[in-house]
């Protein structure tokens, strides 16, 4: 067990927190507490040089903790790093650290790890803030009252949120791996190595400083998250709508017909067939594409090849040279295959 110790340097008014862990999470809840204790924040911190606060530790430009920084800048304040094994460059907070021993602790019997927060924090409001301090004489909960809090920074309409940070490479299906699960971005962002900040309830993924998709992060394990926009355009669904106006637009009245009768017998796998009618609007002309929609219609089929091989027919013969018999299984898997020996024979002739 550790104790976190702010106090600010002209009142003296100190913050206490026992943690067990002394990592970036834990340390910069901590500072949130201390600031919400102090009712602002100060413009300046001066820490000692842990990992959580100091990334490397240097005489005249200290690199400061990424996370911790921003931390910082949310709340208007900067860091200011001791220098390296000078510690009475920070003696008002080693002194309370001093304090906090010599008191506290030594008053204490046996207690949970619940009662001990409780504890800490009732002395600290009760007995440390409300001493005559050794060094300036006063009291540090009447000296912040009457001036160090009106000096201190607003505290921001939102408190800080911590995420942790993570780095990721897209695979070549558009996703990327957190916790055994796998969540999509945009697919023009596959191969490159994106940011991950999660706060164990939302997944935010970033570029390049832009954030590029957001997820709820499952508990479950081995599912994969997709959102349709993530998608190649050509692999996102549309609706029918969409598929009628690109028909309509593209081929004509026919071939919406020829899409309903589509839909009510390929129920399941309708789309691909829309698809493919569609392609053929780059190989034939409209008209062509129209009469063989038509011609389809009139012989009960209902499937992509059907109207391929009747444009191909049209195309070498002509409308006076195309004649079908109705079969009497049209459409599906299950109509009469002798109309394809019946446009063989004419494109033979």
């Amino acid at each position: 067990v550790w104790v976190f110790c702010l106090v600010l340097s002209y009142s003296r008014l100190g913050y206490f927190e026992a943690v067990t862990y002394q990592s970036l999470e834990s340390f910069t809840h901590c500072h949130i507490h201390a600031f919400d204790y102090f009712g602002g924040a100060p413009q300046e911190v001066r820490l000692d040089n842990l990992k959580a606060g100091v990334t490397s530790p240097d005489f005249f430009e200290p690199l400061i903790q990424e996370q911790y920084a921003s931390f910082l800048s949310h709340y208007g304040a900067a860091a200011i790093p001791c220098r390296v094994r000078t510690p009475q460059h920070k003696g008002k907070v080693e002194s309370s650290v001093k304090y906090v021993k010599n008191n506290f602790l030594r008053s204490l019997d046996h207690c949970s790890w619940e009662q001990l927060n409780h504890d800490l924090t009732t002395w600290t409001s009760t007995v440390a803030n409300q001493r005559t301090h050794g060094t300036t004489k006063r009291v540090p909960y009447e000296q912040w009252q009457q001036s160090e809090r009106e000096e201190l920074q607003p505290l921001p309409a939102q408190r800080y949120k911590f995420y942790h940070v993570e780095e990721r490479k897209v695979s070549r299906f558009g996703h990327i791996t957190f916790r055994s699960n796998y969540y999509s971005v945009p697919y023009d962002l596959v191969g490159h190595t994106l940011r991950l900040f999660s706060d164990g309830t939302l997944l935010r993924i970033s570029y390049q400083d832009n954030e590029v998709a957001m997820h709820c992060i499952l508990k479950a394990k081995g599912r994969f998250v997709t959102q349709t926009s993530h998608l190649h355009p050509k692999k996102q669904p549309h609706s029918p709508e969409y598929f009628m106006e690109q028909l309509e637009a593209k081929i004509g009245p026919p071939a919406v017909a020829l899409m309903r009768t589509m839909q009510e017998q390929h129920a399941s796998h309708w789309r691909d067939k829309v698809r493919g009618l569609l392609s053929l609007s780059g190989q034939h002309p409209k008209e062509r594409l129209i009469e063989a929609c038509q011609l389809a219609l009139d012989n009960r089929l209902s499937t992509y090849r059907s109207v391929r091989d009747i444009c191909k027919t049209l195309e070498k013969n002509g409308s006076a040279g195309v004649h079908f018999q109705s079969p009497v299984a049209a459409g599906g898997m299950g109509h009469n295959l002798s109309i394809y020996d019946q446009l063989t024979r004419q494109d033979k002739a």
